[in-house]
């Protein structure tokens, strides 16, 4: 679980993850964009030749040469190589942190989203007016004997975690900005009100442990420790944690409902 000093003979993994090969004739002056779709036809992920590497942590803890460069979405002439995770898209302003089974330039920053799940997708890459699309399949590792309702009932109620953790980082990016309002740092009532709702767990964050006093900031940190969980391994949910989900869920949906009044109020006062 510790790196392997640099000066030890190593070599490169296979890619982990699905490959897709490409070539362009040209660079291209507009971006280019690849997305992945599910057999229903609904988004799975979305890439494009602008995206910006995550921000190197200030505060950082480990060397800088663990961490796996930058992949970008190439959009200059030649033959390319891009690798999807089979992930979804991790939660909206959440972190990153790296774990200790650290890999020499090529450790993958955590945390990701749902593992997308065994079955056909399709891969379409845009170019201009232009597209071109190919079918590919996820398998399930065949030592794996867990069956596929099981795989989907953990699929989906990770991914409505992933939903609920995105509104909550998005509701908290609303609060704090409602909070710089010179209107309501004068009214210290209504200030008091968001504060309370707001808490001080930072967006993103995961928690493994329920907060004592839940706030939609604590929410959102015990969510993520959550669908961390209930990703870790490839099993049926446990009775337990199907039950934490859902009163958590249940808890973070009446956050919701008061910060819908709160909202309400700020457009009618400030």
């Amino acid at each position: 679980d510790t790196p392997l000093p640099p000066d030890e003979p190593t070599s490169l993994n296979p890619p982990d993850g699905a490959i897709f090969d490409y070539y362009l004739k040209s660079d291209q002056t507009k971006p280019i964009t690849l997305e992945i779709f599910d057999n229903k036809s609904r988004l799975v992920r979305k890439y494009t030749s602008e995206d910006k590497a995550d921000s190197v942590d200030p505060e950082l803890n480990v060397p800088t040469f663990w961490i796996r460069p930058f992949q970008p979405l190439e959009s200059k002439a030649g033959a390319h190589r891009f690798v999807w995770d089979m992930h979804y898209a991790k939660a909206v302003g959440a972190g990153h942190d790296y774990p200790i089974s650290a890999t020499y330039m090529n450790t993958d920053a955590e945390p990701h989203g749902p593992w997308a799940l065994p079955g056909r997708y399709t891969v379409k890459l845009t170019n201009g007016q232009s597209s071109t699309k190919a079918f590919f399949d996820i398998k399930m590792d065949p030592r794996v004997k867990t069956s596929p309702e099981m795989l989907k009932a953990q699929f989906e109620l990770s991914y409505a975690l992933l939903q609920a953790v995105n509104k909550a980082n998005e509701v908290l990016g609303e609060i704090k900005k409602a909070k710089s309002n010179p209107k309501v740092i004068a009214d210290k009532q209504f200030l008091a009100e968001l504060s309370d709702l707001e808490g001080s767990a930072p967006a993103g964050r995961r928690q493994r442990r329920a907060s004592s006093t839940q706030t939609l900031g604590s929410l959102s940190g015990e969510l993520s420790g959550l669908m961390d969980a209930l990703q870790s391994t490839d099993s049926a949910p446990m009775p337990g944690t199907v039950t934490i989900v859902k009163t958590k869920l249940l808890a973070i949906e009446a956050k919701f409902k008061v910060w819908d009044g709160l909202e309400k109020e700020l457009k009618e006062k400030h």
